[in-house]
């Protein structure tokens, strides 16, 4: 089967984009060929993974997934100039579904790549299948330029990829009830696992070896609880590292606000590093902290949630996140640690136990991987992906 998936990927960070990279490489395991077509190299430098010359070779293009990149040095002079993202990955496609017996047009995120996917399905009839992110239904499906566009798109698609509780968001859009798929997302538990391999920070952990390791990953942005996160720290009694993943430009910005703190020569920070490296620096962590609150898109719900859980690391989150969660099956200070951001005093208390406890750390961690061990399959998620892509070709050569 021949797959042409048109989504963000690696170097852009973030969740969709990881999802995309397991995905396509879950599936080319398989023996699917996927045709990633993406413009991942275009990506501004704020957003961009790094990635080492090394790894290009090695996990960038996994086996039977090919990735074909827009050029970020050809863009034609125009007036009124805009980068030409949407035209530029037609153009790319369209020559991939030329060279290739494309089976389905998978695309992953509104803008611009599920409208590129819908340009592809129009001019060559092949099926389209969408799937989308939190911002895309809390920013731009209603939004007045693209609802018209949007609206068509979803009422036209082939096949809908969405969770429960967003199903109602393309129902009311007139999408065709028999078109939407529940999507069955799993963490790859070979990857994201107790065994995983630890990442050796090397001389930057070098005069801080033995102390604890309090992990953050993600943007600099404040809804994200990076600050709150911070200023707990500062006041904690016991001694620990605090490891910072995250985009380049607020390295610097980070930098100087941990100088102000007196924090910083407790502070390792890296810019954001690609999917395939997140294990192993999850695995070296007494706790991942992820203190999102007062988060502008209602639907988002990080995967690393799960990916930390799913190798056995103790996870630190916001009420606002756990009100996400299923809390029949996640449990505060059973297999997770819950923190109001807000609260200094009580975030602090919490940190302050996981740095003093490792015994309490590694439990709450083990418990959380007993949970992951329930509900992750990502082999069933791959299967089903592709009893998905079959049910949808096959309805496209009635």
């Amino acid at each position: 089967m021949n797959i042409c998936l048109i989504s963000k990927y690696p170097p852009i960070e973030g969740g969709e984009s990881s999802k995309a990279y397991w995905l396509a490489k879950g599936l080319g395991k398989k023996g699917v060929n996927i045709h990633l077509v993406t413009n991942s190299w275009e990506v501004e430098e704020n957003y961009k993974e790094k990635i080492q010359p090394a790894d290009l070779v090695e996990y960038y293009q996994p086996e039977n997934v090919r990735i074909y990149n827009t050029s970020p040095f050809i863009d034609p002079y125009h007036i009124p100039y805009h980068k030409p993202y949407t035209e530029k990955l037609i153009g790319l496609a369209l020559n991939i579904l030329e060279l290739y017996d494309i089976d389905v047009i998978d695309s992953w995120y509104f803008l611009p790549y599920v409208i590129v996917g819908y340009f592809l399905k129009l001019i060559s009839s092949k099926p389209q299948i969408i799937r989308h992110g939190g911002s895309d239904i809390g920013r731009i499906i209603n939004q007045p330029y693209f609802y018209a566009l949007t609206k068509k798109i979803i009422q036209e698609a082939d096949q809908i990829i969405t969770y429960e509780s967003t199903r109602n968001v393309f129902e009311k859009l007139g999408s065709n009830k028999n078109s939407i798929y529940i999507n069955a997302f799993s963490v790859d538990s070979s990857y994201f696992n107790p065994n995983v391999k630890t990442v050796d920070l090397g001389i930057e952990y070098e005069k801080h070896k033995g102390k604890p390791i309090l992990t953050f990953i993600g943007k600099t942005e404040r809804s994200k609880g990076l600050y709150d996160f911070i200023d707990a720290a500062r006041l904690c009694k016991n001694e620990f590292v605090l490891l910072f993943i995250i985009n380049n430009d607020g390295v610097d910005v980070i930098k100087r606000y941990l100088e102000q703190l007196g924090l910083i020569s407790e502070s390792i920070i890296k810019a954001f590093v690609p999917p395939w490296e997140i294990p192993s620096y999850i695995k070296i962590s007494r706790a991942v902290v992820i203190p999102e609150n007062n988060f502008p898109i209602k639907q988002h719900m990080p995967i690393l949630i799960r990916e930390v859980m799913a190798i056995g690391v103790c996870l630190i989150v916001s009420y606002e996140l756990y009100s996400k969660l299923n809390q029949e099956r996640v449990k505060n200070n059973k297999n997770l640690l819950v923190v109001d951001p807000k609260d200094k005093c009580g975030f602090v208390k919490t940190l302050d136990r996981v740095i003093k406890e490792p015994a309490l750390a590694r439990q709450i961690g083990m418990r959380g991987y007993e949970y992951s061990k329930k509900i992750e399959n990502f082999d069933l998620y791959i299967e089903k992906t592709i009893e998905m892509y079959e049910n949808v070709k096959a309805l496209n050569y009635r």
